[in-house]
């Protein structure tokens, strides 16, 4: 009996064994993994995690370690462990700039290129770690991170930062009702003063009153304006709230809403271009003028939307130039197929003008 139960005593230990993960330095992926895995709540043991950095002593690599990750879940910034190249050889041909040299090849791989650049492993010798610039740079990238840190505050009051509710902390709901009530009242103070400020300065440097009727599109402007002032805000304090798993959600959020106000802000401003133009256009009497405002108008318009569209799908991690590419195929087809229809259309408006005048 106590040799079965030895046997299987052997057996469970050696299956152990097997699945347990070790420390692995020979690719890029496995080096990214080991440092992410043992910084888990169910496998923490930062030592481990520490390893992937080279140069400093134990102490600072457990440290920065930790920062790495600690940015990373601030930003809202989740490796994808399937594009991260397992090859020891791997070479990244993106060109850079390295001690003011270009440099074509490098065995590097850079998680967030466009992102986070600073963050990413190389090789040394034959294991890959965290690059030297990594680890200059991580605690600048911690202080740019979280710039409002609550360790201070933590310390004073350890039992209302550690008290949860369903694995929730208490203090993290306050938190974002606070932000949002402190959102909610910028937005509203700053579109009072920045529509004080447009208005004084159209005032001041165009001097005609007849362009009163233009104050709706500069409080529509102050407002959008007002709106990405607290995105901005809110893309900064975000991080030291700690909300790590939805953080990555609520930066797309962010980026995707900022970029349709930045839309919608040029498409103000080209309407109040346009107001600006079409009363230039009255003074000098001339019907060309008067024609090309709104051809201007819808051209500039679709410019700004397409682009934008483009920009969000971007963000959504749809490659553009596939959009790009079959948009341009199909508007060469109804180009050719519609020329006849439009060169009749202009014709047709044109004498209508032309006999109506």
């Amino acid at each position: 009996m106590k040799k079965i139960f030895f046997f299987f005593l052997l057996i469970s230990s050696s299956i152990l064994a097997q699945n347990e993960v070790k420390v692995d330095l020979t690719n890029p992926k496995a080096t990214i993994y080991t440092h992410l895995y043992f910084l888990q709540a169910d496998s923490y043991e930062p030592s481990k995690a520490a390893l992937t950095i080279l140069g400093v002593s134990k102490k600072e690599a457990i440290a920065k370690a930790i920062k790495i990750k600690e940015v990373l879940d601030g930003k809202g910034l989740k490796v994808d462990m399937n594009i991260v190249p397992a090859d020891k050889n791997y070479l990244d041909t993106i060109a850079g700039i390295t001690g003011g040299s270009i440099v074509e090849t490098n065995h590097r791989f850079i998680p967030f290129p466009e992102k986070m650049p600073e963050i990413y492993v190389e090789k040394v010798g034959s294991k890959w770690y965290y690059s030297k610039e990594t680890i200059k740079s991580i605690e600048n990238i911690y202080k740019e991170t979280f710039p409002w840190e609550f360790k201070w505050l933590q310390k004073k009051f350890p039992s209302l930062f550690d008290k949860q509710i369903e694995g929730v902390h208490i203090w993290k709901p306050f938190a974002i009702l606070i932000l949002l009530g402190f959102c909610i009242l910028l937005v509203h103070a700053l579109k009072r003063i920045l529509f004080f400020i447009l208005k004084k300065s159209q005032n001041v440097f165009i001097k005609n009153k007849s362009y009163d009727n233009s104050y709706e599109l500069l409080r529509e402007i102050a407002r959008i304006i007002a709106l990405l002032i607290m995105l901005v805000i809110v893309d900064k304090i975000l991080p030291s709230l700690q909300l790590l798993k939805i953080n990555n959600f609520l930066f797309l959020a962010i980026d995707i809403a900022e970029t349709i106000f930045v839309v919608f802000l040029i498409i103000k401003i080209i309407k109040l271009a346009l107001l600006y133009y079409s009363d230039f256009s009255n003074k000098t009497h001339s019907k060309l003028d008067e024609q090309l405002a709104p051809i201007l108008n819808k051209l500039m318009l679709g410019i700004v939307v397409f682009i934008g569209f483009l920009h969000i799908l971007t963000l959504l991690g749809v490659d553009p130039t596939t959009v790009l590419a079959g948009a341009s195929i199909g508007g060469v087809a109804v180009a050719f197929a519609a020329q006849d229809s439009v060169k009749n259309f202009i014709v047709i408006r044109i004498l209508m003008k032309n006999y109506i005048q």
